[in-house]
């Protein structure tokens, strides 16, 4: 969300977010807060027919942009079925987005169990998973150990110890890898370029240079690792 008050179409107003109003700015970014590709939201009427605007914002983003290879992670905003066979992916889906495949419902069941569904047809794996709340996984992925089952601490309430408990590699792979928007996002947070004026494309000029500034420090620790952003940025 790029701050933004003054008067413009492509300005929106998101109840409960830090920055209000603003511009939209759809990012695909690297785990380690490299941005690769951003675009601004100008209005739902711009979707790909037939998808909702997750599926065709990723759509947008992705294709002939990622390798062949590659995958994708997306929280459940972006992720429906039926996922798109050129695009590989690991995500998060809300349960109105299944189209009812008949998940086990393990809300009552002991903590960590998990359950799955695969369609062989499209290749698409479902996978829901008990933590503290029921989560559901989506993946169109063809390698079979992220389905396998391994270990994770929890902590109990009544010992102070931590406790093993069986979780899906998926899930592993899922934490892992994703966040990499909401790091990217607080990298150019941190030292944010003000530079004041009207006009209704200076927010949008003023993201570009933050953004270079990011993935311009994120290339140059591989030279040097020990350099600040703040003094990189200097």
């Amino acid at each position: 969300m790029r701050p933004y008050y003054g008067h413009h179409g492509m300005k929106q107003f998101i109840r409960g977010k830090p920055i209000r109003y603003a511009f939209k700015i759809w990012c695909l970014v690297r785990p380690d807060g490299f941005l690769v590709k951003f675009y601004p939201y100008t209005g739902a009427g711009n979707k790909i027919a037939g998808k909702i605007l997750g599926s065709s914002v990723t759509e947008k983003l992705c294709l002939k942009c990622v390798s062949i290879g590659l995958y994708v992670h997306m929280d459940n905003y972006f992720t429906s079925l039926p996922s798109n066979n050129d695009l590989f992916c690991v995500g998060t889906i809300r349960n109105d987005r299944t189209e009812k495949v008949p998940l086990q419902d393990i809300s009552k069941a002991a903590r960590c169990t998990c359950c799955a569904v695969e369609d062989k047809e499209n290749g698409i794996t479902l996978l829901r998973w008990h933590d503290k709340n029921q989560v559901n996984l989506v993946t169109n992925l063809k390698d079979e150990k992220i389905f396998d089952i391994g270990r994770c601490g929890r902590g109990k309430k009544s010992e102070r110890n931590r406790v093993s408990v069986p979780r899906p590699n998926i899930v592993k792979l899922y934490n892992k890898q994703m966040g990499g928007v909401d790091l990217f996002d607080k990298l150019r947070g941190h030292y944010r370029i003000r530079i004041r004026s009207r006009k209704w494309y200076w927010p949008l000029f003023r993201f570009g240079l933050n953004e270079s500034i990011v993935n311009l420090w994120i290339l140059f620790r591989c030279i040097q690792r020990n350099i600040s952003l703040l003094e990189f940025t200097r």
